[in-house]
Order: structure tokens, then C-alpha cells, then sequence
């Protein structure tokens, strides 16, 4: 899950990710013009930024008209679980993944790989994969090594998101036969989950068609920041909060300032369709099941204003509206992301967004 400070001792490396909040008020104006170019409209704090997510036409009809309105609850499809293994391309370690195939709409399905944090188990991440599958996308959880002494490399872990998607766009398991879609596929990882699939992404320009990234964080031995994350050309979402980035354990953070999902924000280019949203009652492990997971989550300090089941349930709003849009094409879905919707949540007092 979190990163590594590659070096530190084991109480000071458990944890990383987080940062500045992007607006004060977030933006109120619809990015897309009335033929998905960028036009003259202005986003985020300054009023500067345009914005074009390089789609179809606002008010376009979805490929079905009878999706939930709101992507935050269930979607249409029921699913089953199925177990496997992935065999990693680099020395042939295990990668065991649990699949949620949607049923109850037509086959294929676009595949999105799950990826936890540091020390995390992929189970705590279980009601995401569910909530995705109901929207008839064929949800991954993949559990891959994170070893702390010593530490797994980064790019192993990107490369076993990598081989993740790989397998299953191969069909490499009999219950996959003829589900995936092998056109479309997306990554969402939190954490060091979050980093790595946008690692992946990076080493693999044509692995996926959107990423969402939950609090990511990068470290102090940079893997994406400043430069490398400027390379991005896949739609990107980030998810983060602040909190994590200032109080931590005998000064170690959680989710540094310095490295977390709003550097990854400013260093992203200003071509890529990118959305940042700030939670302001979270911290770092706000998107797990369960905030309490044990060691890894003790070494976060606990915000006692976080509402963690507000944070899941706007995520799950903002997720799925961001697979609609980018992979479906269902450009109502805008709503949600810098509309109406996403307008509706910072009046709340909920959050705050910024976009490119």
C-alpha cells in the first residue's frame, strides 16, 4: 500500500501519500463545450484551465438509457467470484487475483484491476470491486507482494498490475472465456496501488484507457515526480485528502504533502483530461472497508472529522461516472465529474475539485 522511504527503518517507511487542497470552493463551470472541444470555458481556482475530455457531445445518449442516475448507488448487473493466479512475468512469483464477473448484461465486460496499498490486503477493497461489478465492469482485486525488509520494487509491482491485466485480457481462465472486453480496460489502485498503476500505465501506454488513482503517493526516491508523471496520456483521476500529509506518527506522514495525489495533479499535462478531487473529512485510509485494518492502518493518525462511508460513497460516484465517461462514452456521466452533481458535493461541504 504506501509507499516506501527506501532505507528508513521499518516503523518509518509503514506509510505515504496526500497533500494541499486544489480549491477553495471547486468550479462551477461544465468543461466541455457543445462539441466536446475545450472551448472558452474556465476551471479550477483561477479560472485559467480548459478543459476537454475529448468526447462526444454533453446531453449525448448512453449507449443504454436505463442506467442508474446516479452512479454512487448499485448499477444493473448482478456477478459472481471466481479465484486465480496470476504468473508474474519477471520471475514467475504468484499473483493471486479475485475476479468479479458481471452477469445479467451482455459479454464483454471492461476489465479494471484493483491494486491495494502498502501491507493491505486486497479484501479490504471488497465493496469497490462489488460496487464496479454492478456497474458491468469485470472488477480485479489483485494481491500483489509488497515485502518490507526488503522493500519490493516499485516497478515489479507495476509490472504485476501489468501481467494482471495481461491475463485477463488473454482469457486465461475458463470462466473468462468470451467476458472480457479486450478493447477497453482501466487501473485503480490507493496508495502505493494508486503510484504503481500509474507506473504501469507509463511502461505500457495501450494498457488502459482511464486511471483512478485513491490518495496515491509517490516518495522520497521518486519514481513519477516531477518529470516522468508529465509523460501521462491516459484520462486520470485522483481522489486524496489532506489530513495524512501533516499528522503522522514521530513525524512521519502518512501521505507527505510533497509527493502526494495533488503533485501528481500539478505535474500531470495540461493536454490529459484530468480531475482532482479533495475530500475534507478523510485521511489516508478513508477508502479501505474497514479504516481499522490493523498495522498498517495504526500508522496513520485517525482524523476524527473523517466520515469514512461519505468518502467511499462519493468515490464510488466519481469512479463510476469517470469509467461511463471514458470508457462508455456517456458523456450525462459529466454531471458527476464537473457539473451539476460534482457542484451539488462541494455545497455540501464534502469536497473540493480541480481539473485540466
Amino acid at each position: 500500500m504506501i509507499n516506501l522511504f527506501r532505507g528508513l527503518p521499518l516503523f518509518s517507511i509503514l506509510f505515504l501519500c496526500g497533500l494541499p487542497l486544489a480549491c477553495s470552493q471547486g468550479s462551477a463551470t461544465d468543461p466541455d463545450d457543445q462539441d466536446g472541444d475545450a472551448g472558452d470555458a474556465d476551471a479550477g481556482c483561477d479560472g485559467d484551465n480548459q478543459a476537454d475530455d475529448g468526447g462526444p457531445e454533453d446531453g449525448a445518449d448512453p449507449a443504454d438509457d436505463d442506467w442508474p442516475v446516479d452512479p454512487a448507488g448499485s448499477g444493473p448487473c448482478s456477478f459472481e467470484i471466481i479465484q486465480g493466479v496470476v504468473a508474474s512475468s519477471i520471475d514467475g512469483h504468484d499473483i493471486p487475483v479475485e475476479v468479479f464477473v458481471p452477469g445479467g448484461r451482455p459479454a464483454p465486460y471492461p476489465p479494471v484491476v484493483i491494486s491495494h496499498g502498502f501491507q493491505i490486503d486486497s479484501t479490504y477493497y471488497t465493496t469497490t470491486a462489488e460496487h464496479l461489478a454492478s456497474w458491468c465492469y469485470l472488477a480485479v482485486l489483485c494481491d500483489y507482494p509488497a515485502g518490507t525488509m526488503p522493500p519490493t520494487p516499485h516497478e515489479t509491482i507495476a509490472q504485476d498490475i501489468a501481467d494482471t491485466m495481461t491475463w485477463l485480457k488473454n482469457e486465461q481462465h475458463a470462466s473468462l472465456d468470451g467476458q472480457v472486453d479486450t478493447e477497453l480496460g482501466a487501473l485503480v489502485g490507493h496508495s502505493l496501488g494508486g503510484k504503481t498503476s500509474l507506473m504501469a500505465s507509463l511502461d505500457d501506454a495501450a494498457l488502459a484507457d482511464a486511471i483512478i488513482g485513491l490518495d496515491p503517493v509517490d516518495s522520497a526516491d521518486s519514481s513519477l515526480l516531477p518529470y516522468r508523471i508529465a509523460e501521462l496520456g491516459v484520462p486520470t483521476l485522483l481522489l486524496g485528502e489532506t489530513f495524512s500529509g501533516e499528522n503522522g506518527i514521530a513525524g512521519q506522514y502518512c501521505a507527505p504533502l510533497d509527493y502526494n495525489y495533488h503533485q501528481i495533479f500539478l505535474h500531470a499535462p495540461e493536454s490529459l483530461p484530468c480531475l482532482e478531487v479533495t475530500f475534507l473529512r478523510a485521511q489516508h485510509m478513508s477508502w479501505l472497508d474497514d479504516s481499522d485494518c490493523g498495522l498498517a492502518c495504526m500508522a496513520c493518525v485517525e482524523n476524527e472529522e473523517a466520515d469514512h462511508a461519505e468518502v467511499r460513497r462519493l468515490s464510488r460516484r466519481y469512479m463510476t461516472a469517470w469509467l461511463q465517461r471514458f470508457l462508455r462514452q456517456q458523456a450525462g456521466m459529466t454531471s458527476w465529474l464537473w457539473g451539476e452533481g460534482m457542484q451539488a458535493d462541494v455545497d455540501s461541504g464534502a469536497v473540493v475539485y480541480d481539473y485540466k
